[in-house]
């Protein structure tokens, strides 16, 4: 197992903790209530999504060695990488209650995952801007550590 395999193991738990926890959260604060539009886009948005909307990215850092160790079997590190969640809205109301919600989602969230692997997420920053006349966005960065098998 790679250290890519770890990864994407973290980023199918935070999706999965996403549509558990939150999917319906922002579908509800929208006009049109059709199931046509995800509520979570991987770095940008397709055209003419209906606010509000969130965008997921990983920093272009990646992964980042925290700790490593090896044994006869197996190398182990302790990896963090940053995450970033934009809540996309009409107004800084709906930004700025989406952005809570997710906070609360993923605040000092532990997630088993498999081989030992554990997810913590810690938060890092928010804050919120106005994009234009008609978009308010509100971001929020954390820092993911997990447990990794390197070889």
């Amino acid at each position: 197992m790679g250290i890519g395999t770890a990864s994407g193991r973290v980023l199918e738990s935070i999706f999965t903790r996403w549509d558990s926890e939150l999917d319906a959260t922002v579908r509800a604060k929208r006009s049109d209530q059709s199931l046509d539009w995800d509520t979570v886009y991987d770095t940008k948005a397709e055209e003419g999504v209906p606010f509000p909307y969130v965008t997921f990215e990983q920093t272009p850092a990646g992964v980042l060695p925290i700790q490593q160790s090896w044994s006869d079997d197996e190398g182990r590190a302790i990896r963090g990488t940053d995450v970033r969640f934009t809540v996309h809205a009409r107004d800084k109301d709906d930004a700025c209650e989406l952005s809570e919600a997710i906070q609360a989602a993923y605040d000092k969230w532990c997630d088993p995952l498999s081989r030992g692997n554990l997810l913590v997420m810690r938060q890092l920053a928010d804050w919120g801007l106005p994009q234009g006349r008609d978009e308010y966005i509100w971001v929020v960065d954390y820092r993911i550590t997990y447990d990794a098998v390197t070889n």
